[in-house]
Order: C-alpha cells, then sequence, then structure tokens
C-alpha cells in the first residue's frame, strides 16, 4: 500500500499527515521519523536483497562436489538467517505493534507482513537443507541446481517482501510516527539484543553502508562497540562472509592481518550491553585459529626465569619473565596453596593454574594451541584460580585449594606481536600430593560473585586483604582489577585502547583471580589504595566475544 507525502504546517508541535483514502492514520505529534532515523532499518534491508543476491552468485561459482565450499556457505547463511530472523522478532513484538497504536488501519497491511514472515521462514529452512546436501561428499550437479533453485527463490521471496514493507509499514513510520517514540521503540528493541549475533550485524551493516552513512552511525555507536566492528568482528565476519562478498564484487583483502587473542587480551568492556556502552579490547589472548600461533616455538616449554620455584609452608613462589616460569619441581601439598607470583620481566604475566585431563601434559597442550587454536586446547583442561594481572616488578599473592593430581602453569598475555605467552613459552607442570593435614583456605574479607554474565563488586568494597572471587555461573570466569591513572577515567582508558597505543597507557594491572571453573573458588591478596578501579572478566566465548562485552565489568572508587 502505497501513501502520499506528508504535507507539514509551520507549526513546531504538531504535524499533520494527508490520510490515504479509508486508511485510520493519527496525525503526528511532534517531530516526525527521518530517514536518517531509519538508516539501520534501510541498511538492514539493503544487506538482506545484496547478500541475498550475492548467495546465488557465489552457489553459481561453487562447483558440485565442492563440500568444503558448500559448507562455508551454510556456515555464513546460519548467521545470515539469524540476523533475518532477529530483524522479523523485533519488527512483529516491537515495531509493528507500536505502529498499529498510531495507525489503526496499518491492521490488514500487518497479516500480510506477517505472512511474509512465515515465509521466508520456509525459503530459509529450503536454502539451508539444500546448502547441507550440496555438501555431501555424494553430491551432484542435481544438488547444486536444487541449491540454486532454492536460492533464487529466497532472493526473490525476500526482496517482493521488503518491497512490500517499504512501500507501507516504513512509509507509515515517517508519516505518523512521531521521533521520540520511534527512538523509545528503538531502544526496546537494543535492549535484548544478544551481543553474540552483534559480533556479526555490526561489521554486516559497516559492509553495506557507504562513507556518508558510517558518518551518520558511527556518532550513534560507542567507540569501543565501533573498535570490535572495525577490529576483531570484521575480521572474523570478512573471513566467514568471503564467498559471498567475493561474488558481489567486495575487495577480499582490505583488513590488516588478524592478531592472536585470548583469556585477558581481547578486552571489550561492555558499560550498558545493547543500549549504549560497552569497552574494547584492553589485549589479546590465545588465537583466533593456527595461524595466529604459526610463529610458535617449537619446543614444548621454554623456561624464561633461572632456578626453580620454592615451596615452604604452603607458600609456592614462581618467578615469571619472558617467556616461561620457575619450574616447580617439588611437589606440592594438597590443601589451600598460596601463590607469590613475582614479575621480573618487562611484560605483564599471570599465573594461571590449570588441571589437565586424563593423558594431556603440557607438550600435548602447546601441540593442541598451536595446531588447533586456543578452543580446542581449552577444552582439554579445567581452570583451578591462580593469581592475574601482575606487571612488571609486581608481586602479588593468592590461594587456591588443590586436590592431589597433575597442573599447569599458564599465562596468557600477550606478547608485543600479538601471540599469547602460551605459545611463546609461558606453560609448564607440577604435582600435588596428599602429605599431612590439608591447610584451609583463608577466611575472606570480600567476596566477588560471578554470574553469566556479570561481576558483582560488594558495596563499600575497600580492596584491602583476601578479596575471593565465587563462581556463581555455567561457565569460566576470572577477575582482574586495574587501577585507572590519576587525572584520567575509564573513559580514557578505551580511549587509549581504540586510538594510539605508543602513549603510556591509563592505567596499571593492580592483580586479580585468574579463570576459575563453574561452582569454584580461589582469591588474591589486595592493597589498594585510593582511586578510580575497574573489575573486568576478560574470558571470551567460543565465538570470540568477550564476556566483559556481555556486561562482565564493575567500577568503583576507593577514598
Amino acid at each position: 500500500m502505497h501513501h502520499q507525502p506528508a504535507t507539514t504546517t509551520t507549526a513546531t508541535t504538531t504535524t499533520t499527515t494527508e490520510e490515504p483514502p479509508g486508511e485510520a492514520v493519527r496525525p503526528v505529534v511532534g517531530d516526525p521519523v527521518t530517514d536518517d532515523d531509519l538508516l539501520v532499518f534501510r541498511l538492514m534491508h539493503r544487506g538482506m536483497r545484496v547478500d541475498s543476491r550475492g548467495l546465488v552468485e557465489a552457489l553459481l561459482r561453487t562447483a558440485p562436489g565442492d563440500g568444503r565450499a558448500a559448507r562455508r556457505l551454510d556456515t555464513w547463511f546460519r548467521r545470515f538467517c539469524a540476523v533475518i530472523v532477529r530483524h522479523h522478532t523485533v519488527e512483529d513484538t516491537v515495531f509493528w505493534p507500536g505502529l498499529l497504536a498510531l495507525a489503526p488501519g496499518f491492521v490488514e497491511d500487518e497479516a500480510v507482513l506477517l505472512e511474509d514472515h512465515h515465509e521466508l521462514d520456509r525459503a530459509m529452512a529450503a536454502v539451508g537443507d539444500a546448502l547441507r546436501t550440496m555438501a555431501e561428499p555424494t553430491a551432484r550437479p542435481a544438488e547444486k541446481a536444487a541449491a540454486l533453485a532454492a536460492a533464487r527463490r529466497f532472493a526473490a521471496t525476500i526482496e517482493e517482501h521488503l518491497d512490500r514493507e517499504e512501500a507501507s509499514a516504513l512509509e507509515l513510520v515517517r508519516h505518523c510516527v512521531p521521533r521520540d517514540r520511534w527512538e523509545a521503540l528503538d531502544a526496546d528493541a537494543r535492549s535484548s539484543t544478544d551481543a553474540r549475533l552483534m559480533s556479526f550485524v555490526g561489521p554486516w551493516l559497516d559492509d553495506h553502508a557507504t562513507a556518508e552513512e558510517v558518518a551518520l552511525l558511527r556518532p550513534t555507536v560507542p567507540w569501543p562497540v565501533w573498535a570490535l566492528i572495525r577490529g576483531p568482528w570484521r575480521r572474523r565476519y570478512r573471513r566467514g562472509a568471503a564467498p559471498v562478498r567475493l561474488a558481489r564484487g567486495a575487495h577480499p583483502a582490505a583488513d590488516p592481518p588478524p592478531r592472536g587473542r585470548s583469556l585477558t587480551t581481547v578486552t571489550s568492556v561492555a558499560l550498558l550491553v545493547g543500549v549504549a556502552a560497552a569497552l574494547v579490547g584492553l589485549a589479546a589472548c590465545g588465537s583466533d585459529g593456527p595461524s595466529a600461533v604459526a610463529g610458535a616455538a617449537d619446543g614444548a616449554h621454554v623456561h624464561g626465569p633461572t632456578g626453580t620455584a620454592t615451596v615452604d609452608d604452603g607458600t609456592v613462589v614462581v618467578t615469571m619473565h619472558e617467556y616461561g616460569f620457575s619450574p616447580i619441581d617439588d611437589p606440592v601439598p594438597a590443601g589451600a596453596v598460596r601463590i607469590r607470583a613475582v614479575n621480573e620481566g618487562a611484560e605483564t604475566h599471570a599465573v594461571q593454574i590449570a588441571r589437565p585431563l586424563a593423558g594431556v601434559t603440557a607438550e600435548s597442550f602447546l601441540a593442541t594451541f598451536r595446531e588447533q587454536g586456543e578452543t580446542a586446547a581449552l577444552a582439554q583442561v579445567e581452570m583451578v584460580g591462580g593469581v592475574h594481572g601482575v606487571d612488571p616488578g609486581q608481586t602479588v599473592e593468592g590461594v587456591t585449594v588443590l586436590d592431589p593430581g597433575e597442573y599447569l602453569l599458564l599465562c596468557f598475555f600477550p606478547t608485543p606481536d600479538g601471540r599469547s605467552h602460551v605459545v611463546a613459552g609461558m606453560v609448564d607442570a607440577f604435582q600435588v600430593i596428599r602429605d599431612g593435614e590439608r591447610p584451609d583456605a583463608p577466611a575472606a574479607h570480600a567476596t566477588i560473585h560471578a554470574t553469566d554474565f556479570s561481576l558483582a563488586v560488594p558495596d563499600g568494597f575497600d580492596g584491602q586483604g583476601v578479596v575471593e572471587l565465587r563462581n556463581d555461573g555455567a561457565v569460566d570466569h576470572e577477575v582482574v582489577f586495574l587501577r585507572v591513572a590519576d587525572g584520567s577515567t575509564p573513559a580514557d582508558v578505551f580511549a587509549w585502547y581504540g586510538g594510539d597505543r605508543s602513549t603510556p597507557p591509563p592505567f596499571r594491572f593492580t592483580g586479580g583471580v585468574a579463570a576459575v571453573q563453574a561452582g569454584g573458588t580461589a582469591s588474591v591478596d589486595l592493597d589498594l589504595g585510593p582511586g578510580t578501579y575497574m573489575a573486568v572478566c576478560f574470558i571470551p566465548m567460543p565465538d570470540g566475544t568477550p564476556h566483559a562485552l556481555l556486561g562482565m565489568v564493575s567500577t568503583f572508587t576507593i577514598s
């Protein structure tokens, strides 16, 4: 249904709309919605149109029987469909009910658009089934023909649907929805945005925007999120979307080479997830895959510091350097083990304690990390705590309760060239034995509760004494404390990471508790002075999204 352009009176508070025949439309009170307000809608529609056609072109370039290429297209298509389904869900549950309240005559068009969404669901399912069949080793030209036919039907269906939606719903939005009401609906929609989906949506929208549109879009996105969009998210997106992007003529080599990431280095921090705030990449730990660790040392591990760690009355003194730990040659008595982490190096380090699964050694863990990447290696161990965030020249102590068995020492901070300290040599093994009475963990002065996904720093937290991390979530969590430099703010920390890092950082690490598995606890001894601090969990999800981006950041001040 097409509507006539609105006619606006000279009054500043009320804009009247020329109603199409038979249409019940209420006049706009206040400023009307503009094309700029609909920018994200327009970019989504453009992306759907362009990439549905790009899928057809990519299939034309795919040889029958090329299962790898078909699987790659299927993986990309699943994420593309997730964006479409999410967009339609928001329309059906947020935008269209809001529009119907202002334009009751929209009811007939709404019914048509809802049926379109169901038809698109069926078309997407058909494409997915055809792609998976095409990926089978026995696939022949007939399977490619079926996939092409399904893709063409999908592209035609989405084109027809978007034409209808833009001629009816979006025209009504322009004519009868006040800008403040649209902004409220938009905020409602954003509040339930899945940050994991955002890692695809952000670079996808950026990919389809013109330079002028990027200039309009950029101020609406918190700069830490923008740094993710133009950094790690873009790299992952372009790798996954490469067949479709190439098919539609996008340049394949516009990105810098990927860098490693890790439990403590992909540090993106969300201050208000899904609505307005988030922060980005403090460091990088681990890898995106084998390519990120291609420069790893051939040996299983390298001891940087000379000498061995000492074990005395339940305290293990571990010295760290570039790149290794002082080896723990003597067995460690089971129970509450105090780790004194001494950083004699020039880079920030951590002592992550992990219990390997049966049959896993330091050598095999490193080999898996080097050959298959961080995610595969971490699946071979259970995180049980340790000492986190020890700056050069500093000593931090913490306590972890260890049962008898074999354990690994790990450090996931990045080298200057972006590799994980693990592959640079910071992995070693030690043994815990039952030896007399097990010492108990010290009583905590304060407890920080980690859930999926928040860090609850208690009211009145003074940063003194034994601080316990209790993991009440279902996945691994950690906490590391950053002291913001005097005269700076957390925003300055974020800006430094998104800008020129050749200048001195406006923060320093002040210790923390290394990752503990679900249900686990560990502690760190703190002696924090007055100032502004940030408590963060940097552990990434399997897709690389840091827990911080999902909300695991807390700021506090000690006076």
